[in-house]
């Protein structure tokens, strides 16, 4: 990892400095959800932000093939007994979070629950992308599974009494014809699916949220929050 932050390093110059990746796109965001800050603060936060999506770029190819030791040594499961608690009283539990920190490193709960890990995605449309992340994801114990089927495969798996633990990252944006609740986040409307809670409802499962903290480069604690 760590020379593959010095290639980070390099791509921040590159995408930030040079090309301008997307950059008015960063901040005209910056500028409507804090409208409040200067521009030199919204620099430095953009700044920041170019940096952590450089690093997330080379920790996600390393996360293909990362040892599980080492793995267990950058993330850190502050309250896994929260989740260890539901599965003694016999439940299956969502699990709800969003493209923050590093939520890929996530995918390694499969090594510290009995729980059977379903993670909740949308497939790529590059596919070779798409099968280097399903290689990725399924490396702790967990099974993939793709948005549109995710309640036949909970019905599936209460049948065969297998609890289950269904991660969900929550913050994509509903196609138009599929939105059906609006709310204001960053002081702009967004529109939010509403899977989640009627699969909670639906099944009586607890809902849980995963709060990722970066306390220093390529380490990452995660806090479970009971919803």
């Amino acid at each position: 990892l760590s020379v593959l932050y010095v290639i980070s390093d390099g791509l921040y110059f590159l995408i930030f400095k040079v090309f301008k990746y997307r950059r008015n796109v960063v901040f005209e965001n910056l500028s409507k959800a804090f409208p409040e800050k200067t521009e030199e603060e919204k620099y430095e936060i953009a700044k920041k932000f170019y940096h952590h999506f450089c690093d997330l770029l080379v920790e996600t190819v390393k996360l293909w093939n990362l040892p599980k030791k080492e793995a267990l040594k950058r993330i850190r499961w502050v309250d896994i007994e929260l989740i260890r608690k539901y599965y003694d009283e016999g439940k299956s539990l969502l699990v709800v979070c969003g493209h923050y920190g590093n939520w890929e490193a996530s995918y390694q709960i499969g090594l510290l629950t009995k729980h059977l890990p379903l993670p909740v995605y949308k497939p790529l449309n590059n596919k070779y992308y798409d099968r280097q992340l399903l290689k990725s994801r399924t490396r702790y114990d967990a099974i993939p599974v793709p948005m549109h089927n995710i309640f036949r495969k909970l019905v599936e798996c209460k049948k065969e009494n297998i609890l289950t633990l269904s991660a969900f990252v929550s913050d994509q944006t509903p196609l138009k014809s599929e939105i059906q609740y609006w709310t204001t986040f960053l002081n702009q409307d967004t529109a939010l699916y509403l899977g989640v809670e009627k699969i909670a409802r639906k099944f009586n499962y607890p809902v849980m949220y995963l709060w990722m903290y970066k306390p220093k480069r390529g380490y990452y604690n995660i806090y479970c929050r009971t919803l």
